[in-house]
């Protein structure tokens, strides 16, 4: 506990771990942290995937995610995860989009993840023929396009941000990286 203190008496404010470091025993350090530090704002990044007794593409189901997810919400004491990484899935797991759409919830649902005046990680996931955004470790959209004729590997990335009423608009950290 001493270390999570110092790093956030240091400015640190965004911890990774994962479902399994300490068979959640890490997860439930930072719900303590947060709990001794109660005016701090601490984002958490976990992991989920690595609990199938064999990595295989399907091991990700629907009941296997919601009960991954569900465990780290109670070992983080939280209502949502900030953001939420599968762990070293196999590679055919990106070429399944039922394993991102295993989550997917209502449009109000999916609106309520959104944080109003305040920051909101964006994660836009490009790869061959798919397309993926993720708000705050939420799916909120998959597209893939089938119409290999069209497809082009190279091209031009385009941020483009919309909201009813007065909306400031700030692009920060962005990262690109090639696959």
């Amino acid at each position: 506990m001493r270390a999570l203190h110092a790093a956030i008496d240091g400015g640190v404010n965004f911890i990774d771990t994962a479902d399994v470091y300490g068979d959640g025993r890490s997860e439930r350090l930072i719900a303590r942290l947060r709990r001794e530090r109660p005016g701090e704002t601490i984002h958490v990044a976990t992991k989920a995937g690595r609990r199938l007794p064999a990595q295989t593409v399907e091991g990700y189901t629907r009941a296997n995610l919601i009960a991954w997810v569900d465990r780290s919400l109670a070992n983080l004491e939280a209502d949502a995860l900030d953001l939420l990484q599968l762990h070293c899935p196999p590679t055919d797991v990106y070429y399944r989009p039922e394993v991102f759409g295993a989550l997917e919830a209502s449009a109000d649902q999916l609106k309520a993840l959104i944080k109003q005046n305040d920051w909101n990680q964006v994660h836009l996931i490009a790869r061959g023929n798919t397309f993926a955004q993720m708000i705050n470790g939420h799916m909120m959209a998959m597209l893939i396009d089938e119409d290999a004729t069209k497809f082009k590997p190279k091209g031009v990335i385009g941020l483009q941000c919309a909201g009813s009423g007065t909306v400031k608009i700030s692009f920060r950290n962005l990262w690109l990286r090639r696959y």
